[in-house]
């Protein structure tokens, strides 16, 4: 599998499928900022089109940015799968989201299950990351403990032990 070298969104550029997805990702944070705003605007109601205009509008960063375009779009009236294919398709959480969006739409379901799904997912995968900086931060931690703690034990402990035994030697 290798990097597209333009977004999907360009002309001339065909979409990756779901198994040819790059796993560049945007961050958690920003993804999960937009999918609550979504997700509550779905749990009110409202429309696909009319969650993706609050994230846009509400959310902040560079998914926040990607949305915009898609927002213009739509109120310009395209279609909502043509709209959302300007989304660039490099994180497969992006995926996830328009298809449940599009599916939302064309079958007039709920979209308030999937949408909590992947905010579960990404929830579980943010706190993957935390633990793996977690335990990396242990062994981090460890050096500067062995450098520090240990000399001085030796110079506070063991050099007057040393120091006493060699007195008491001397006499």
């Amino acid at each position: 599998m290798s990097l597209p070298r333009r977004l999907p969104s360009e002309p001339g550029v065909r979409p990756p499928e779901v198994d040819e997805v790059v796993d560049l990702r945007f961050a958690p944070e920003e993804i999960m900022e937009v999918l609550t705003i979504v997700a509550v605007a779905a749990s009110a109601g409202a429309r696909p089109r009319h969650a993706l205009e609050l994230a846009a509008r509400y959310a902040s960063g560079p998914l926040a940015s990607s949305l915009r375009p898609v927002v213009v779009q739509i109120e310009r009236g395209a279609d909502l799968s043509v709209a959302l294919g300007r989304l660039p398709s490099i994180d497969r959480r992006i995926v996830r989201l328009r298809r449940a969006l599009e599916q939302a739409e064309v079958d007039g379901t709920s979209y308030v299950g999937a949408i909590g799904d992947l905010r579960d997912d990404v929830r579980r995968e943010r706190l993957a990351d935390l633990e793996v900086a977690a335990q990396r931060l242990s062994v981090a931690v460890q050096f500067p403990l062995v450098l520090c703690v240990l000399p001085a034990f030796i110079v506070l402990a063991l050099v007057p032990l040393v120091l006493a035994v060699l007195g008491d030697l001397a006499i």
